[in-house]
């Protein structure tokens, strides 16, 4: 489904057809051994599931680049030994196909150990240049004030994790979902987590993470930002406006 002319959302990822550019985020590999660490007896197969998502993907698109918009890994504070292995054959599968770009999140503080030995290098924006608009993406959990930022028409981030919380009858469920709208005098593109546990934050009733979103709830416009929900299958469903979802 496209969301904005050229940029198409696919799965929890954005795909950008013309520049043959896939965009993922808050990928937080080492969640799940995290989580069964404290206790909770949850599958181990997210790894696995996001390596098959990424596989099926580029074997269909073809992407030459590959932009990582933050949070690769998941702890804070240290790069685990489980993390370390896996981000390090994550990157590897990544490089046997494309171009990879790496935007650092705030849970990538000391990641560069693993991308130094890969010859990888780690920013915190980038810029693509279209027809008509300049692209802006960065992870999201700061607001940019570089000329690069300034200039963009477009922003995209990740950070939130936004998903919806849907109600009927008695059942509830939340799903991940895309958000657009717009940011001051820019349009605002909000990914969700690629990583298959990672719910996120149900916009309509939790606390929000992201400076953008909280300056704009703040600014009472958030209920006029577009949802783009996807279900268990990664399949595309656009629900319109926020207002008038959570009643």
């Amino acid at each position: 489904m496209e969301i904005i002319s050229g940029i198409n959302i696919i799965g929890p990822s954005l795909f950008f057809e013309k520049e043959k550019i896939l965009v993922i985020g808050d990928v937080h590999i080492g969640q799940e051994n995290s989580i069964h660490k404290m206790g909770f007896n949850i599958p181990l197969n997210q790894f696995k599931l996001i390596n098959e998502f990424l596989e099926n993907v580029v074997e269909e698109l073809k992407p030459k680049t590959i932009i990582i918009n933050g949070d690769l890994k998941h702890d804070f504070g240290k790069i685990t030994n489980d993390e370390w292995d896996k981000i390090t054959l994550f990157l590897k599968n990544l490089k046997k196909y494309s171009k990879v770009i790496i935007i650092g999140g705030n849970h990538d503080k000391i990641l560069e150990p693993i991308i130094d030995k890969l010859d990888l290098q780690m920013s915190s924006y980038h810029k693509i240049v279209l027809e008509n608009d300049f692209v802006y993406i960065t992870h999201g959990d700061i607001i940019p004030h570089d000329l690069d930022y300034v200039t963009s028409n477009i922003i995209i981030i990740g950070h939130e994790h936004p998903a919806i919380k849907l109600k009927d009858n008695n059942r509830v469920e939340i799903f991940k979902s895309f958000l657009k709208g717009k940011y001051k005098d820019k349009t605002l593109i909000v990914m969700p987590s690629l990583n298959p546990i990672s719910e996120g934050t149900d916009i309509l009733s939790q606390k929000l993470l992201s400076p953008f979103l909280k300056e704009i709830k703040n600014n009472k416009t958030l209920g006029y930002f577009e949802a783009y929900i996807l279900d268990d299958k990664n399949k595309v469903y656009f629900f319109g406006k926020l207002k008038g979802l959570g009643d």
